[in-house]
């Protein structure tokens, strides 16, 4: 291997390397010494001339890392290094060229074995996508590392690229691709559709979807006091943020306990903190003086049936009776107990809205969004949610207390009829 010429001093008869350019193209390593004498037959410009072996060379650095070939912006460079003679203050550098240009991008100090440039293009390092090559330092021998001309050893290149969903110009500067669902090619030059980001687009909506279909079925927003008794006008103006309003089917004292059963699932859950396993509540329009406008506690008996409670959470002692009316619970109560029983969905408001909301976001934030086209897929969700439930308000709701009185009633008749023809 051909490194740098050393000539001997005529009068010390020390070898002063001539330059080292040479020696810093080949890796770290254990080199022999070979000696030529002045008389050789070609005046020692041939290698075959040096042929007495004269010691050992021990050439310090770093090995060339193979291992990593390309790396993306935005994402952590973390270089592990090995080789001889290294030491805790050597430093390395990402250039263009070792030993000249400007700086790109500076790790620092070695730190168990690693040099740890950070995250690429972040901190205010904006860099260019293209190729680099990895450079070391010692900082020894009258060398500060304060230079790029410091920097002049070579152990590694990697190829710097754009996030995964911008396209690379011919100059290295990133650019989003337009469309939310675009990634470049293999070149990453030209942006295409890319059907794995399509169905994250599409799941980014469904989540949304979902996120405010949970919200318009379990709140409502209640512009004015409710009224105590049927037929009367509401109250003063006053818009409160509360619970979905559960129909009262029938209000009853069974077994020494007032219950209510509501018409449909009430979907109410005991929250598993004791403090909390009963739910304060308000009921309205039963027509029953001992009962609207006055709070009590509920507790859940099942999917249609609460029992009423004083606030201090002891048994209702006076009976009472009623088949109208609703029962109403705040808007911090209906996050932490209101749940789908139908579809047998333990999870609360509060935590549906936190999961489904994070969700949203971690996919928002993966796509990075260009321009409004995140806000157009979050507001088409929450525009679907409502148009379903517009839909369900309209046809598929349970039908109101009376409406449900009169079903029963038909039926009993109907079934009457049937055993007196049999």
């Amino acid at each position: 291997v051909e490194g740098a010429v050393a000539v001997a001093d005529e009068t010390s008869f020390w070898y002063e390397m001539s330059g080292t350019d040479k020696m810093r193209l080949e890796a770290a390593g254990i080199y022999k010494l070979c000696w030529c004498h002045s008389f050789s037959p070609s005046d020692c410009t041939q290698l075959s001339d040096f042929n007495v072996e004269a010691g050992s060379f021990i050439y310090a650095g770093p090995y060339e890392v193979v291992s990593l070939r390309e790396v993306r912006i935005s994402q952590v460079l973390k270089v592990e290094v090995s080789g001889i003679g290294l030491s805790s203050d050597d430093e390395a550098m990402l250039l263009v060229t070792c030993g000249m240009g400007q700086p790109i991008l500076r790790a620092g100090k070695i730190q168990e074995r690693f040099f740890n440039f950070g995250v690429l293009g972040s901190h205010g390092n904006e860099m260019a996508a293209g190729s680099y090559q990895l450079c070391w330092c010692q900082p020894s021998l009258g060398r500060s590392c304060n230079s790029t001309e410091e920097f002049n050893v070579a152990f590694g290149s990697i190829r710097v690229r754009c996030h995964w969903n911008y396209a690379e110009l011919d100059t290295g500067e990133c650019r989003r691709c337009h469309l939310l669902f675009e990634v470049p090619e293999e070149e990453d030059s030209v942006c295409q559709i890319d059907a794995g980001s399509f169905a994250l687009v599409i799941l980014w909506w469904f989540v949304s979807t979902l996120l405010f279909l949970a919200i318009v079925t379990a709140l409502r927003c209640r512009l004015w006091t409710l009224p105590k008794r049927p037929g009367e006008r509401p109250g003063t103006f006053s818009p409160t943020l509360v619970g979905t309003p559960r129909p009262i089917r029938d209000v009853s004292q069974t077994g020494g306990k007032l219950l209510i059963a509501t018409n449909g699932y009430h979907n109410l859950i005991k929250f598993p903190v004791s403090r909390w396993s009963t739910i304060p509540v308000t009921l309205a329009g039963t027509a029953h003086p001992l009962l609207d406008g006055v709070q009590f506690h509920v507790r859940v008996r099942d999917g249609r049936t609460l029992e009423v409670l004083c606030l201090d959470r002891s048994p209702v002692t006076f009976r009472a009776d009623s088949s109208m009316g609703q029962v109403e619970v705040s808007f911090g109560r209906a996050l932490l107990h209101s749940a789908l029983h139908g579809l047998n969905l333990k999870v609360p408001l509060l935590g549906q809205t936190v999961i489904l909301a994070g969700c949203s976001l971690a996919i928002g934030r993966f796509l990075e969004p260009p321009g409004l086209q995140g806000v157009a897929v979050v507001a088409a969700g929450a525009f679907v949610a409502v148009f379903l439930f517009l839909i369900w308000l309209q046809f598929v709701r349970t039908s109101s207390p009376l409406t449900h009185s009169l079903k029963m009633y038909a039926s009993n008749i109907s079934e009457k009829g049937m055993t007196k023809k049999n």
